[in-house]
């Protein structure tokens, strides 16, 4: 609640500046970007509209979604409130932006939103809902879902599907392994049962053998052995174990207690190289000579 207090105040006071497009009103500070750094980000924010529309089959028509951007620092608290938004800000995207290349989960944000009237005033299972919005988003990190799915299975964190129907369960598990096995399970049930069956499922509720003549327990199975034969290269597995020792970290401890090991850099891709662009001062990267 504090950090969602944070998040309002903040909102509030600094992210006065705004730029419109089709499906969306931006906000934003200034200090973070000028009218052009905003118009940019706003047609992305239009394309990621776009993209949900025509993979959802949904009408498209002006949404009115307002996308509040904050400063990176509050990814933080954007994490922490990120259930207080959704229930007292509906309609509103809150996301995170680095000023350069990385923003927060907009795109995933706004499948909730974009859907919501699918369901009215009832809320979905944690797997379906959020199994949606990473179906969509697509490959996290550059690794196909299926993938991050297959090297849970060898590294031995698999959450089986029961565990992850209830919410309370799938709200404890660490994130990166419920997040992405929910996306993995939604793309094999919009690729196997279709997408008319699977947005009726999600709108109407049911029993899974009334809506998809199999239990949750047998489309499982399904699922895992059509994942079964995949190959992950140890530069994915390399990735996959550090995102889940992350997602531990963040989902076991406190974010204010948060000792996450350091560098103390900012960079940016150019081409095939990582270019340094700042050296925080005192920092590991200062010390080692960056």
């Amino acid at each position: 609640h504090l950090a969602y207090l944070r998040l309002v105040r903040y909102a509030d006071e600094r992210l006065t500046h705004q730029v419109r497009s089709d499906c969306c009103t931006l906000r934003y500070e200034p200090d973070l970007l000028d009218t052009k750094g905003a118009i940019s980000l706003s047609q992305r924010v239009q394309g990621y509209y776009e993209k949900i529309v025509r993979t959802l089959s949904l009408p498209l028509v002006p949404s009115g979604i307002v996308v509040y951007v904050y400063p990176y620092p509050f990814q933080y608290d954007l994490w922490e409130a990120k259930e207080i938004l959704a229930r007292n800000r509906p309609g509103e995207i809150h996301i995170f932006y680095d000023g350069r290349s990385e923003i927060g989960p907009v795109e995933h944000e706004m499948v909730h939103v974009l859907t919501s009237g699918l369901i009215g005033n009832r809320r979905p299972r944690a797997l379906l809902a959020e199994g949606l919005a990473e179906y969509v988003v697509g490959s996290p990190w550059g690794i196909s879902l299926d993938k991050w799915v297959k090297g849970f299975i060898k590294e031995g964190v698999f959450v089986p599907l029961s565990e992850l129907w209830d919410d309370q369960q799938f709200r404890r598990t660490n994130p990166i392994v419920s997040y992405e096995e929910a996306g993995s399970f939604v793309k094999f049930l919009w690729e196997t049962q279709g997408a008319e069956k699977v947005l009726r499922f999600i709108e109407g509720g049911g029993s899974w053998q009334e809506s998809f003549h199999s239990s949750l327990h047998d489309l499982e199975g399904a699922w895992i052995r059509a994942i079964s034969a995949l190959e992950v290269t140890p530069d994915e597995m390399e990735l996959i174990r550090y995102r889940i020792w992350l997602g531990n970290f963040f989902n076991n401890q406190r974010l204010s207690n948060k000792r996450l090991p350091w560098v103390g850099i900012t960079y940016y891709v150019s081409g095939d190289r990582v270019v340094i662009d700042r050296v925080a001062p005192l920092s590991p990267g200062e010390k080692a000579g960056l």
